[in-house]
């Protein structure tokens, strides 16, 4: 498992050479323990573009017809709570180049959101 923190990226091949799956989960805490997190998951192509609003998953649309992404859900933590994703490298199209996992606060500031990828 590797800690990546905000803004940061990662080779999937640095995770493994044979990473046919991952799941990349994504935590965050709230001082008062108000607010919520979501988080949602691009696709990308060469251009850093989506090829169309397929490529866009989140609360409202939470899987690829693929399989290639599923969103999970919600866990609590002794941290906090923790958002899943699973992704499915061998399911994704070739043509995406770059996986983007964006989370938004809502509700409350998060005081710290930290990804976890393994």
């Amino acid at each position: 498992m590797q800690e990546i923190s905000k803004g940061a990226n990662v080779s999937l091949t640095a995770l493994s050479e044979d990473a046919g799956a991952v799941v990349v989960s994504l935590g965050w805490t709230s001082a008062t323990g108000a607010g919520d997190a979501d988080v949602s998951v691009l696709l990308l192509d060469d251009n850093g573009k989506i090829r169309s609003e397929n490529d866009f998953y989140f609360y409202n649309n939470p899987a690829a017809a693929d399989g290639s992404v599923q969103l999970l859900g919600k866990t609590p933590t002794s941290n906090g709570d923790e958002d899943r994703i699973s992704v499915d490298l061998t399911a994704v199209p070739q043509d995406v180049t770059r996986i983007v996992v964006a989370p938004a606060s809502t509700g409350a500031p998060a005081s710290g959101i930290w990804t976890t990828c393994g």
